[in-house]
């Protein structure tokens, strides 16, 4: 860790420099994923500084691999930065979601979908608090998003949108925590997650949107949300 903070003001200068370019975004995020598993809790003293240059260099560039580092900062962090994970994903989830307008947008940027949802979904799994017992915007705003993308023709962004729904519904047939929030976010955008699934089934598409053994299918969102909205009634 102290080696790592004496190279910091040089990754900073780095990203701020070139973080555009998709390698030095990508080398840079993987830099700061394997100094985060490996030092842990030590590492929370560099928390702050690591998710505001991250959320900075999305905003700036776009470039997935922040988004990707930011997930690592929820598993790594979650339990001594809650309200600093929840700004950070409220602050690059702007840029995403406005970007993520459209189904041509998905396919154009399956990398953003992809990891946007499956930052999405590490803190539905592991810091669900946050999320769920704040203001249902965000969470309301990337359920449409979510809608949005259920049909879009790329595997691994498919799978990280299916898999973002089945974790927020799984939350709520478990009775987590917040559950007047995700039924205020249910009300308002559940009509999108059905009419975006019926408009993916409706159309030409891939087998591995349908079924799968593993979390992350039409017919699983669909199913469990039948139950969920039951229950919430």
């Amino acid at each position: 860790v102290e080696i790592f903070k004496g190279l910091w003001p040089l990754i900073v200068r780095v990203v701020e420099r070139h973080g555009a370019d998709a390698k030095a975004a990508e080398n840079t995020s993987r830099a700061l994923k394997h100094a985060m598993r490996s030092a842990g809790l030590d590492f929370v003293p560099l928390a702050d500084a690591v998710m505001d240059l991250l959320v900075r260099a999305f905003e700036a560039t776009g470039r997935s691999p922040y988004l990707y580092c930011a997930s690592i900062c929820v598993t790594e962090f979650k339990d001594v930065k809650d309200q600093q994970l929840l700004n950070m994903l409220g602050a690059m989830a702007g840029p995403a979601l406005s970007r993520l307008t459209t189904l041509s947008a998905f396919t154009s940027s399956p990398d953003v979908a992809e990891e946007y949802f499956y930052l999405l979904s590490r803190f539905v799994g592991h810091c669900p608090g946050p999320l769920f017992l704040s203001p249902p915007g965000l969470l309301s705003s990337s359920l449409r998003c979510a809608g949005v993308g259920m049909a879009v023709h790329h595997r691994c962004a498919s799978k990280a949108v299916l898999s973002f729904l089945e974790s927020v519904i799984d939350h709520g047939l478990s009775g987590g925590c917040g559950l007047p929030g995700l039924q205020a976010a249910v009300s308002e955008s559940g009509d999108a997650v059905v009419g975006g699934a019926l408009r993916a089934l409706m159309g030409d598409t891939p087998l591995f949107h349908v079924d799968t053994k593993a979390k992350g299918s039409l017919a699983g969102v669909l199913h469990k949300l039948m139950r969920l909205c039951r229950a919430l009634v």
